[in-house]
């Protein structure tokens, strides 16, 4: 569930001195000045697919934890299959070591995420099943090698994926990632979640969980329906409901009853011709999904 992580350091130097004379440290790489012959910043170094970046004043620290995981036991830098909780406790052991401060530094950015099994393929799933996150269509439509598909949906605090996770690795399972990207560390420090080493508590992990739930129950997603099946004026009804710009066009000045009466005869509908089960399927599998990594 954890993926990816950004530290900062207002004292470099430690963080610097730490990687120039860690002996595992393969390699460091900067900017040589021919002229003064010196080195100069930035200083920038890797563990697996772990980013060490070092400039004049500050370090930085960041990177997919999932990644790192399987990079470092496996060779293979991927985050298609399912992480665990102790999976992650195995990496922030294994990089406090390696890393000076890596579990007490203060976290600036945390994503966290599933990874949930279709029976379609995520692009149809995408294409046909996905309107709108909290009443705003995606900013972001991406299309990718292999087929794949991405929607993002972008907020000054945070931003959400919504794509095709197999494709993205050439996999045949049809794998969709749900995934939420805090870059305001104010959203998650709320949540009592203010470095790596409160990561290792399940009680904040739980409440970074319901967070992923709470952003995944915003989202407009509808079964398949026959349009022949729908009466004339609910079809119209649904059509206009399911169109973001009804919501950020037509009523954004209108007021919050108004608004409130509309999202009721949405979900009315919904409701009318039995459109939730597949939203509700995936709800079901986000948290059987937290389930399996948090208790193994």
């Amino acid at each position: 569930m954890i993926d990816f992580v950004r530290i900062f350091y207002k004292d470099k130097f430690k963080l610097e001195e730490s990687i120039m004379t860690d002996s595992r440290v393969n390699e460091v790489n900067c900017v040589f000045d021919y002229k003064s012959d010196e080195l100069k910043y930035p200083y920038k170094s890797k563990i697996e697919n772990v980013e060490i970046n070092i400039t004049n004043n500050l370090g930085f620290v960041y990177g997919s934890l999932h990644k790192f995981y399987n990079s470092w036991k496996t060779g293979e830098e991927q985050n298609y299959n399912d992480f665990t909780y102790s999976n992650l406790i195995e990496v922030i052991d294994y990089l406090s070591l390696r890393i000076v401060d890596f579990d007490i530094i203060a976290l600036t950015q945390l994503e966290v995420g599933l990874n949930l099994d279709l029976e379609i393929s995520p692009k149809e799933f995408l294409e046909k099943n996905v309107h709108f996150h909290s009443f705003k269509g995606f900013n972001r439509d991406i299309n990718y090698s292999g087929g794949g598909k991405m929607f993002q949906f972008d907020y000054t605090q945070f931003y959400i994926k919504i794509y095709d996770k197999g494709k993205m690795y050439k996999q045949k399972k049809n794998i969709l990632r749900f995934e939420l990207k805090l870059f305001r560390k104010s959203m998650f420090q709320e949540l009592g979640v203010y470095n790596i080493s409160d990561l290792r508590d399940k009680n904040k992990l739980r409440k970074l969980f319901i967070l992923l739930t709470k952003r995944f129950d915003e989202m407009l997603i509808i079964d398949d329906y026959s349009e022949k099946n729908i009466d004339k004026k609910d079809l119209i009804l649904l059509n206009k409901y399911t169109n973001p710009r009804f919501w950020n066009n037509e009523i954004k000045n209108k007021t919050r009853t108004t608004k409130a009466n509309h999202v009721r005869k949405l979900n009315q509908l919904l409701e009318k011709y039995d459109l939730t089960n597949l939203k509700s399927s995936l709800k079901l599998q986000l948290l059987q999904k937290y389930l399996q990594f948090i208790n193994n």
